[in-house]
């Protein structure tokens, strides 16, 4: 952009190629006038890195939901642009993860996501299964689907899916017994990423062996089709 005098005041002539970019520049303007510092002529800036933000994925007391609200505008400030919802201590997030979010609770979550939207920010729930899961339980199957379809509801786009501080061995005999399925290439792993929903993006994070993490992605991805 530009930031020119103009009649005894200041123009700014703003270019960009995306909302994200328009969202950035508001920002950095609004910046110059709390300081009440400008930079006089041609202005260029753009981010680094091509994602940026935060993961809420630790353990103990989760944020207050004034608190995400008030991140969410903090981080859209500094110009970053994705958040990563994984509160350990959500119970809906990973001991509940089987059970939809009461009213009240996805009421929050879609708080959120409007706001994140509204900073050109992507907003990515994170769903921990790892400890309780059956990787052959089609009941199991089936609750999973439907916590992503209650978010997917609300407009969330981006899922990441939580394999870590999980144990290593599997619940029963019959996942034991199917460990040959373990090595198949990883296409099985882009048709699971696509969750069944146009428009959607999934990340993976893990620190349980490769062959779970094969396993997980095979099984559910065969029983998506």
């Amino acid at each position: 952009g530009n930031i020119r005098e103009n009649g005894g005041g200041l123009c700014a002539d703003i270019f960009c190629l995306s909302d994200a970019a328009l969202v950035r520049a508001l920002f950095r303007i609004k910046k110059m006038l709390t300081k009440n510092r400008f930079f006089i002529g041609r202005v260029t800036d753009y981010p680094a890195f091509e994602r940026r933000g935060y993961i809420e994925g630790f353990y103990g007391k989760p944020w207050r939901h004034s608190q995400r609200l008030e991140m969410l505008e903090l981080m859209a400030s500094k110009g970053e642009n994705v958040c990563y919802y994984a509160p350990k201590d959500d119970p809906y997030h990973r001991k509940l993860w089987r059970e939809l979010y009461p009213a009240a609770e996805l009421t929050k979550l879609s708080e959120l996501v409007n706001k994140a939207n509204s900073f050109c920010v992507s907003f990515a729930y994170c769903i921990a299964p790892g400890l309780s899961i059956r990787y052959t339980d089609r009941n199991d199957r089936e609750a999973l689907f439907a916590k992503l379809d209650q978010l997917f509801s609300i407009g969330i786009r981006s899922f990441g899916l939580l394999l870590d501080d999980i144990p290593e061995g599997f619940s029963c005999a019959e996942e034991a017994r199917m460990m040959p399925l373990f090595v198949v290439s990883s296409a099985a792993v882009c048709l699971m990423i696509t969750l069944s929903y146009k428009g959607t993006s999934v990340m993976l994070i893990s620190s349980c062996k490769l062959y779970k993490i094969c396993y997980f992605f095979v099984y559910f991805s065969t029983l998506a089709l």
